[in-house]
């Protein structure tokens, strides 16, 4: 089955070699401020692909070209040590996560759910020591949060119950996951151990809370929320104290992910959306300082630039 699989995802091995050619692949040493790598999918292509940015000089690579009509290649994730994306696609027919390593360029299909082409798989995100990652998936028949051990292929489903349960994010010292579920009939952020003990709900109040992103420094989270109306990102200390709106605009913000010193968040968002036929197949990269200021814009076009993770 493996070696199967490996006829469909060649060409992505063949089109990764030419990026690495021209020196534009992420440097692994440590970087600061908004000179981290971030990765991103986009239909700029005409389908769903995975795409990293410079962020020392903004240059924008393509990372994966999905064979077939239907395909579709996202929900990027970068290693901690910046030498593997983690990603969601269905070039083997299911949606199955996969990692490309980007120092040899080994292309590895990491789940085997055999989800019969009709389950999700999303948000895949990489335990601080590199040996995990957690996802969402529906194969179940709901979604459910996962870790997969990598080197041994240990699949552990960790929530299971008849509501979504989604979005999961490592705490820095890989002890528990933060994620959002519906489990008391609103979307709300909760917390647990990474055996599933321990559930603490920490948002309340009206309107969706979503996509949670652990600070690096184990303090915050960040989220997307429509509490005052439309999407727009927050912060809220672990606990559920100190709740805070970064940003403030008629259009969606949303997805935030931390730079990996705390200090910038970045994100997606429509906010300079023109074309309103067109409003929800177009948004844009942006990052901002962790307190919601200095916003500036790093993608610019009309497609849908989404779902950004930085190391």
């Amino acid at each position: 089955m493996r070696h199967d699989r490996m006829i469909f995802i060649l060409p992505l091995i063949v089109f990764i070699s030419f990026f690495i050619t021209n020196n534009i692949l992420p440097q692994t040493n440590g970087n600061k401020g908004n000179e981290y790598q971030i990765v991103f999918d986009s239909n700029r292509s005409g389908k769903s692909e995975i795409y990293l940015m410079d962020g020392k000089n903004s240059e924008i690579s393509q990372l994966t070209i999905s064979k077939g009509d239907s395909s579709f290649s996202r929900f990027p994730s970068l290693s901690p040590a910046g030498d593997k994306v983690a990603f969601v696609s269905n070039i083997s027919g299911d949606e199955e996560i996969y990692a490309i390593n980007l120092v040899d360029l080994h292309l590895e299909q990491l789940t085997n759910l055999n989800g019969n082409g009709t389950s999700v798989v999303e948000s895949p995100d990489w335990s601080p020591d590199g040996l995990k990652l957690t996802f969402n998936s529906d194969v179940d028949g709901d979604d459910e949060i996962y870790i997969l051990y990598i080197d041994t292929g240990e699949l552990i489903q960790i929530t299971n119950n008849d509501i979504y349960d989604f979005a999961p994010s490592w705490s820095p010292d890989g002890l528990q996951l933060v994620f959002n579920s519906n489990r008391d009939s609103s979307w709300d952020i909760y917390s647990m151990n990474i055996d599933g003990t321990n559930l603490r709900r920490i948002t309340f109040g009206e309107g969706a809370n979503q996509a949670p992103s652990w600070s690096p420094d184990g303090i915050k989270i960040a989220f997307d929320s429509t509490r005052d109306g439309n999407y727009e990102i927050y912060t809220i200390n672990k606990d559920g104290s100190d709740l805070r709106r970064l940003t403030n605009h008629d259009k969606t913000d949303a997805r935030p992910a931390w730079s990996p010193d705390g200090s910038t968040i970045v994100f997606h968002s429509r906010r300079d959306v023109i074309d309103e036929e067109n409003k929800w197949n177009e948004f844009e990269i942006y990052f901002m300082n962790n307190d919601g200021t200095e916003i500036q814009r790093l993608t610019n076009n009309n497609y849908f630039d989404a779902h950004p993770h930085a190391r």
